[in-house]
């Protein structure tokens, strides 16, 4: 027997809020002679045959048993725990008397305020456990009416998404295909427009306004400018293989969590990082052939460039490169040409094809750090969708990761040949070496970091190393 029916001889009637919109009246029931509350599921009128809706604290309050018992659900109540259980094919949704927070499936979604009992009936403002569940809240001020819809049709989000590089580039491809797959699997309630090459604006102000929500989605670098903690993206030798990066990179991952957290802090949620190449070094000159994969060696020989970027320096004073200089992106290809250094940090095979294929002649494939891009949401708007779609959003990024992480493996190797055929020679340790190098930057370079990121950030990245 159904669950509804089970609990038919219970006394008392749940009742729930709908949170449609914040509406001037603030007691507990409407003012003599003002148009009674409705609600409409799908354009039909849920009827309420013991208790009408009403107005608390500006939040539309509704039964239960009429509005999600038409919406699919059995309802349940678990006296004990003063719990309301309610349950469908897809979803289970545990409601707690005296409690702001709901589940949905086991995740905690926050109610404007708690579960409680008036007038011996239950009753909580729960906005985004409808939206939670796939469905559409309007207010209808004129009619007083609550709306509730699962068609999509008056709810289509409209994102807009900001990147930097051209639209041909790996990374805006990739990006294309993700709004095109959430696009699909949303059946069309979430489109995303992308703006590539900086349409929108440079990357800070735009991650600013990202930060604001007044751009709803951002791909660029770690944004260290906006919060120093970022540049955690670029620990030297965190991985070497774009095997590791598949799995530090995603979910599930310390790594993935430490800068979820430090998103979180700045109004944004992480979706995904896409790697953007392992980075080398690209040499007008040959480098030491002793010293060039021994970290505990000199290297003093060559005059480096550095981006201005002070984790760079880090990663240059634990490798002893100790002829090191910071110097913009912009002044690199004339340094090397006139001969103020001697080559480069900050490119991957990529890179250093397209940009400075004419202006070095040996390249190094030390793979200390990637060049990777994060992909940032406001976290208001994200948290305004239901959630449903936000796992989807969540997904499709993930996906877009995983897939470019497997594409970069073929583009490097790609690059790296297209080096060669240019008359460069390129330079690569053998595994053992590059093993060595990763110890060595743990042991030389990492404790460096400590003050800035803390022990216990460092300690579970390490952990993530070991797996």
């Amino acid at each position: 027997m159904k669950m509804k029916k089970r609990i038919s001889s219970i006394m008392l009637v749940l009742t729930l809020v709908v949170t449609a919109v914040i509406v001037p009246q603030t007691p507990a029931v409407a003012y003599a002679g003002e148009q009674p509350i409705s609600v409409t599921i799908n354009g039909g009128r849920v009827v309420f045959p013991d208790q009408n809706p009403v107005i608390v604290d500006g939040r539309t309050l509704v039964p239960i048993r009429g509005v999600f018992e038409k919406l699919g659900f059995d309802v349940g109540w678990a006296p004990d725990t003063r719990q309301v259980i309610l349950t469908s094919d897809e979803y289970t949704i545990v409601i707690t008397i005296g409690s702001a927070t709901v589940t949905v499936n086991g995740a905690n979604r926050t109610l404007d305020v708690p579960a409680q009992i008036i007038n011996d009936r239950t009753m909580l403002p729960i906005r985004a456990v409808v939206e939670s569940v796939g469905y559409f809240v309007d207010w209808d001020a004129e009619t007083r009416t609550v709306i509730i819809t699962d068609d999509g049709s008056r709810h289509i989000w409209n994102l807009r998404l900001s990147s930097q590089n051209p639209v041909n580039s790996a990374d805006s491809v990739m990006i294309n295909w993700a709004a095109q797959e959430v696009y699909v699997r949303t059946n069309g309630a979430i489109a995303i427009s992308h703006f590539p090459a900086g349409i929108l604006g440079d990357y800070i102000p735009v991650l600013q306004e990202v930060m604001r929500g007044t751009v709803d989605i951002v791909v660029g670098t770690a944004p260290t400018t906006v919060d120093g903690r970022m540049a955690m993206l670029h620990i030297p030798y965190l991985i070497t293989s774009y095997e590791e990066g598949k799995r530090i990179w995603t979910r599930g991952s310390n790594f993935f969590d430490i800068l979820s957290e430090i998103a979180d802090d700045n109004n944004l949620v992480l979706l995904g990082i896409l790697p953007g190449g392992l980075m080398g070094i690209g040499t007008t000159v040959p480098m030491n052939p002793a010293t060039v994969w021994d970290f505990d060696r000199e290297s003093a020989e060559l005059r480096l460039r550095l981006p201005p970027l002070w984790i760079l320096q880090t990663l240059a004073d634990g490798m002893q490169l100790t002829n090191a200089h910071a110097i913009p992106f912009a002044d690199v290809f004339p340094a090397m040409m006139t001969g103020v250094v001697d080559g480069w940090l900050g490119g991957g095979p990529e890179l250093n094809y397209n940009f400075a294929r004419d202006a070095i002649s040996y390249f190094y494939d030390h793979r200390y750090m990637d060049d990777s891009l994060m992909i940032f949401m406001n976290k208001d708007i994200y948290n305004l969708i239901p959630e449903n779609y936000r796992n989807i959003l969540a997904q499709v990024f993930e996906e877009a990761s995983i897939r470019m992480i497997d594409e970069q493996t073929e583009i490097s190797a790609y690059f790296i040949q297209r080096l060669k055929d240019h008359g460069i020679t390129v330079f690569q340790p053998t595994d053992a070496q590059r093993e060595a190098m990763q110890e060595a930057a743990i042991r030389r370079i990492w404790p460096a970091l400590y003050d800035e990121f803390g022990q216990d950030v460092m300690d579970r990245l390490k952990e993530d190393v070991r797996q």
